[in-house]
Formats: structure tokens, sequence, C-alpha cells
């Protein structure tokens, strides 16, 4: 049970590392594909979040 409350804990937070990146590449006027690969990047943590989440229910 533990185990998967750190999985989803770090899953949550690779999430927010990503969403920040793209934040911070679009600031830098990066190219928009790097900036986009952050934001599915952040899409997939949270989707897997979630799925750990509803297997713990």
């Amino acid at each position: 049970m533990d185990a998967l409350k750190t999985q989803h804990a770090r899953l949550v937070q690779l999430a927010a590392e990503e969403e920040k990146a793209a934040l911070i590449a679009q600031c830098r006027r990066d190219d928009i594909l790097l900036i986009e690969q952050h934001k599915r990047r952040a899409i997939f943590f949270r989707e897997q979040a979630q799925i750990l989440s509803e297997k713990n229910r």
C-alpha cells in the first residue's frame, strides 16, 4: 500500500515537473515541438497516476 502511494506521489511530481519545464520552454521561446513534448509527458504521468489511484481503491 505504501509503495503504491509513493509511486502515485512520484508520478504526480513528474507531471508537475514536466508542466514546469513546458512553461519554462515556452518563456524561452523554444521550439513548439519541445514544448508539446513536455506537455504530453505531463499528461502521460497524470494519467498513470490516475490509473494507479483507481487500482488502489
